[in-house]
């Protein structure tokens, strides 16, 4: 007894006849396939399709387990927080991934005066700047590959403390697409003003006042986007000092590929050991991608499945 595989050539028509070969309807007096030929018949084809917006979607989550459809409607959701057993208290947590859905935490940029980043005992990610001068501390988390090309359109959740005495100070978040920061926003000082909200657009170094205030307990910060056309709704809101949050507008689509928690130094700071600093926790991303990977429908898998079993079953010779 040997075993014999079909050359390259009947593998071909084989994938062919799977795909495209009329399905046989099923005799009356139904009976069991016989000498190893296998059989489908249309009753048992209707019965492995899948009903609209249920299995397919079923097996989507299966093959895509950061795809999420349930009641929030988003595709992709991502998650992290600093209590997760895979940072050490005290310890630096670049290079870590204690989250579902990103990749690791990257610290980016060419900063000769880095500063720090520990996770605090009291829990939260903690980033601290070079009192000496400026300084600034980029730590950059890009999104997993269910995000596909970018995200059109989602909304991001996360809670930070910030402590900035110099103008030009700040601490907050980006927004990235590829390569380029789009969408800047979180707390600092600007001339005159400590501690107020401000953001920028573009990479831009110009920030526009949002609201003055001194959150003492801590900012929760709401940023939803939508980029379905030629330009592109940002909504920013904190939900204690705006939480009926301020739009603003891009005037071009962007694809949201990663966000990044950032602080700048703008000088020599008041007090020694008091550089800007933020310590924030509970990070989530939900959104939906430019593009969604393609899954297999399961009626046209039964059609692929048999015509596999028929290249390597066992004859004898």
């Amino acid at each position: 007894m040997k075993t014999h595989f079909f050359p390259a050539a009947g593998l071909l028509a084989a994938l062919a006849l799977a795909f495209f070969a009329p399905v046989p309807a099923a005799p009356a007096d139904e009976t069991a396939p016989q000498d190893g030929e296998l059989e489908l018949s249309q009753a048992a084809l209707e019965n492995q399709s899948a009903p609209e917006n249920e299995t397919s979607e079923e097996n989507a989550d299966t093959l895509f387990p950061e795809m999420q459809r349930g009641g929030s409607g988003w595709k992709f959701t991502a998650d992290d927080n600093s209590g997760d057993s895979a940072y050490t208290v005290g310890k630096d947590w670049d290079g870590l991934n204690g989250g579902t859905g990103f990749k690791a935490w990257e610290s980016v940029g060419a900063d000769p005066r880095p500063g720090s980043r520990i996770i605090e005992t009291n829990g939260g990610w903690t980033m601290q700047a070079d009192d000496s001068g400026p300084s600034v501390v980029v730590m950059k988390r890009e999104f997993g590959e269910t995000a596909g090309d970018g995200l059109v359109e989602g909304e991001i959740n996360v809670t930070a403390w910030g402590y900035a005495d110099e103008v030009g100070d700040f601490t907050g978040f980006a927004l990235y697409d590829g390569d380029s920061e789009v969408f800047r926003w979180g707390l600092g000082v600007s001339d005159d003003d400590f501690d107020v909200f401000k953001y920028s657009t573009d990479g831009g170094t110009t920030y526009e006042i949002l609201k003055d205030g001194y959150p003492a307990d801590g900012a929760a910060y709401t940023l939803t986007w939508t980029s379905l056309g030629a330009e592109t709704t940002l909504t920013l809101s904190e939900s204690h000092y705006f939480p009926e949050g301020r739009t603003i507008m891009l005037d071009h689509s962007i694809r949201v590929t990663a966000i990044a928690a950032l602080l700048e130094e703008g000088g020599v700071c008041l007090e020694p050991g008091d550089g800007t600093a933020m310590t924030f926790d509970d990070l989530s991303v939900r959104g939906n991608p430019a593009s969604t990977p393609s899954v297999p429908e399961p009626a046209t898998l039964s059609l692929l499945i048999p015509g596999l079993a028929l290249l390597f079953r066992r004859r004898p010779r």
